[in-house]
C-alpha cells in the first residue's frame, strides 16, 4: 500500500460496526475493539460513510425513481442485519475433507 492510501475494510466489517455503533449503542471503541480496530479508525470509518450519505442525500433523484433515504422510505420494514444474508451468499465456500 502507498504512503497516504487507505485500505478498503471488507463489506461485512463495515457493515457490522455500523450495526453495532448505530442499532446496538456500542460505543466506537467496543466495536472497534470487535474488529481488532483502533477507536480512531472506526472513527474515522464512520465519518466517511456519513460524509457519503450526506453527499448522496443532496443528489436529485433520477426521473422516475425513489430514493431510499426519503423519510416515507424509513419505515422500519427491514429487520436487524438483513444484509447478513447476502454478505454469507457471496463468501467463499470452504470445503473440509
Amino acid at each position: 500500500m502507498e504512503s497516504g492510501e487507505k485500505a478498503m475494510k471488507p463489506d461485512g466489517m463495515v457493515l457490522d460496526i455500523l450495526d453495532r455503533v448505530e442499532r446496538q449503542g456500542q460505543s466506537m471503541a467496543a466495536a472497534a475493539k470487535a474488529h481488532g480496530l483502533s477507536r480512531s479508525s472506526v472513527a474515522g470509518l464512520l465519518k466517511r460513510v456519513r460524509d457519503d450519505l450526506a453527499e448522496s442525500e443532496a443528489l436529485p433523484a433520477p426521473r422516475g425513481q425513489v430514493l431510499a433515504y426519503w423519510p416515507e422510505n424509513k419505515d422500519g420494514g427491514m429487520p436487524a442485519r438483513w444484509w447478513q444474508a447476502g454478505l454469507d451468499a457471496r463468501a467463499p465456500r470452504v470445503v473440509r475433507r
